[in-house]
């Protein structure tokens, strides 16, 4: 992953948020752990986030609610690595909020009042 967010950086981008979320798991059937790299033209050293997975298919949405919520945290932060950290944080805990909720059918949303 570290390998890819650097190539990625390459196409011209100020920086790079690999999400590691959907990666499949291992050989023994396990995925305890999720990785996101962040990368920029600042700081081109991959910079790791890691987060246990919590199993729940109530995810829908997570992306683009990382994405607001580093938008929105730039505005108070002083570095992006700073604001991505938070907003980390932030979708792991709404994903904990809602992982036991029963909203619809399919893929459920994560619970963003945390």
């Amino acid at each position: 992953m570290n390998n890819c967010a650097i190539e990625l950086l390459k196409f011209g981008s100020k920086a790079v948020l690999l999400k590691g979320g959907h990666l499949l798991v291992d050989k023994n059937g396990e995925n305890k752990i999720i990785y996101d790299i962040l990368v920029s033209q600042d700081n081109p050293t991959p910079i790791v986030f890691e987060n246990t997975r919590i199993f729940t298919d109530n995810v829908h949405g997570t992306g683009c609610t990382l994405s607001a919520a580093i938008a929105t945290l730039l505005t108070k932060e002083k570095t992006l690595e700073t604001a991505v950290a938070k907003a980390e944080e932030y979708i792991h805990k709404a994903i904990i909020a809602g992982s036991n909720m029963k909203l619809g059918k399919g893929s459920g949303p994560l619970w963003h009042f945390v």
